[in-house]
């Protein structure tokens, strides 16, 4: 007698169990890092009102998200969760029908995580006249952002070696894209190099513009002199030859 109860028992566990109402996911194939993630678990109002439903949501490494529930319903609960800015990858979320104290059914669903772009960029660069260097700037976002770096409207090579000049030196403006947005950075790149080789050349127009003007003007100072003392001493030796009369007032210049 003992066995065909316990298996009438066994029996009315098994139909218990398959009885429970299997739960319903709603939620978005992809998720937006920084953004808030909208989660929803139902069961048909058909079902035994003492069966419960719960949502967890995962990230990749198995840790919970930050969120809130709210039951609309008792057959209907519907969660918001924040999804980290540095996430990556991927979430778990599971939604979960229980009937007590036979069990429970479960429906999962991954969510893709997509991030806006973001880039590491260094704020300034000092380079060598001569030396190959390279502008090194990094995205970061998913779908994998498409990178581009101008000076002066025009794009330069971004991750490759190439041999600086100083007509390098100046601000480059390094953006990133995606689907979801954008992202800039400024870059300031400093090129050193050697001014000996060029310093001569520019100082040499320099002292000759400031030497033969000075050299000019020393020469007709010297020929104004000149022409002056020579009409002084021819008047002198004229007079000398044709003396002037007592009490005669001379039209000559410089005659006592």
């Amino acid at each position: 007698m003992v066995a065909p109860a316990l298996l009438a028992l066994a029996l009315g566990t098994l139909g218990a169990i398959a009885d429970i109402p299997k739960p319903r996911l709603h939620s978005p194939n992809t998720a937006v890092a920084g953004e808030d993630l909208w989660v929803n678990c139902s069961l048909s109002p058909n079902a035994p009102e003492d069966t419960r439903v719960s949502l967890v949501a995962q990230n990749r490494f198995g840790l919970p998200l930050d969120g809130s529930c709210s039951d609309l319903d008792w057959f209907l609960k519907q969660c918001q969760y924040l999804v980290p800015e540095d996430e990556e990858g991927e979430l778990n979320v599971s939604c979960e029908a229980q009937t007590m104290p036979y069990g429970s059914r479960r429906e999962s669903q991954q969510i893709r995580v997509h991030a806006k772009p973001r880039l590491d960029c260094p704020a300034q660069l000092n380079w060598t006249e001569g030396e190959n260097e390279i502008l090194d700037c990094r995205t970061r976002g998913i779908p994998d952002p498409e990178l581009e770096c101008t000076k002066d409207g025009n794009s330069v090579p971004v991750g490759t070696p190439f041999r600086a000049e100083r007509i390098h030196a100046g601000i480059y403006l390094c953006r990133a894209r995606n689907d979801l947005g954008s992202a800039e950075r400024n870059v300031t790149v400093w090129v050193q190099y050697s001014a000996p080789d060029s310093a001569p050349f520019p100082l040499l127009p320099v002292l000759l513009g400031s030497l033969i003007p000075f050299l000019a003007l020393l020469v007709l100072t010297g020929l104004y002199w000149w022409h002056h003392h020579s009409i002084e001493v021819g008047e002198y030796w004229l007079w000398k030859r044709h003396p002037r009369p007592p009490g005669h007032q001379g039209a000559t210049k410089g005659l006592p």
